[in-house]
């Protein structure tokens, strides 16, 4: 006598392959080692590589997707110039010490990348001084002298912002924003003295201090050192454009200590006001 087939639907197959998953998973996906001591969940290593896999793919796809904007994007490029108003944050002990601003230039070159009408990115290669001026009053054997101490280091800049334009006619309104990176490369730090009494004379005030009038700035991590080399922070700003050129009003915003021994109690951070006026070829 014949045997009858079971009658296959879709119902007897989704469960026939639930338990042949079930069986495969608890067979293959948990196994012993002789290197450890507890079995090995090849489930939850398959998981991570995969979470893992997933975060380069797409890492990989936003690269692309920027490299392909850019490369479809206008390019403009140009030059930079203008005036910094620099001054800095600093702390002495916890206790804020009045700092006075000093007036310095900055020049470089730029890239306009045009990623819609509306939205620019404009990276930059800038050298800039900053600093800050301090004022304090100082005793000599000839009686109190102020003395007024000028720091000017001279940064090498990279900011990148993004920038939104408002258009009004041939005209544009810009507002702009990012982060900037800078290694300082050069520096001077000079001492003018005030309320002198003759014959005392700046040279002998200098001498019973033990400064001198001028000296290179020190960079690096140590007691004997004026700064921190490098330094982080933010840039924003409001800018007008018409035709090649832009003129534009900006705020730095230094987020590094740039106290030698990045001590949280004495601080030292950059704040820079600028005017800049850029030409696009």
């Amino acid at each position: 006598m014949q045997k009858k087939l079971p009658y296959f639907n879709d119902v007897f197959i989704q469960t026939h392959l639930q338990k042949m998953h079930q069986n495969v998973e608890r067979s293959f996906l948990t196994l012993k080692c002789p290197f450890f001591h507890s079995p090995i969940n090849l489930n939850a290593y398959i998981c991570i590589t995969t979470n893992v896999t997933m975060k380069k793919i797409l890492a990989l796809c936003l690269m692309l997707c920027l490299s392909n904007c850019l490369s479809h994007a206008q390019v403009k490029v140009g030059i930079l110039g203008g005036f910094n108003f620099a001054n800095m944050l600093v702390r002495d002990n916890d206790r804020k010490v009045t700092s006075n601003m000093i007036v310095s230039m900055h020049l470089g070159g730029t890239v306009e990348y045009s990623l819609s009408k509306s939205f620019t990115l404009q990276p930059s290669l800038v050298f800039s001084g900053k600093g800050r001026a301090i004022e304090s009053l100082r005793n000599t054997p000839q009686g109190n002298v102020t003395v007024k101490e000028i720091i000017k280091p001279i940064v090498f800049e990279i900011p990148i912002h993004l920038s939104y334009k408002i258009s009004f006619g041939e005209r544009k309104l810009v507002l702009f924003g990012g982060p900037y990176w800078s290694i300082a490369v050069s520096g001077q730090k000079e001492y003018e003295l005030s309320g002198l009494r003759e014959p005392y004379t700046t040279a002998q005030a200098l001498s019973d201090l033990k400064l001198e009038s001028s000296s290179s700035l020190k960079f690096g991590n140590s007691k004997d050192c004026d700064l921190r080399r490098t330094d982080i922070g933010l840039n924003c700003g409001l800018g007008y454009e018409i035709k090649n050129g832009q003129i534009k009003l900006q705020y730095g915003l230094g987020l590094t200590n740039l106290d030698p021994m990045g001590e949280s109690k004495n601080e030292k951070k950059n704040r820079v006001l600028s005017i800049c006026i850029s030409y696009f070829f």
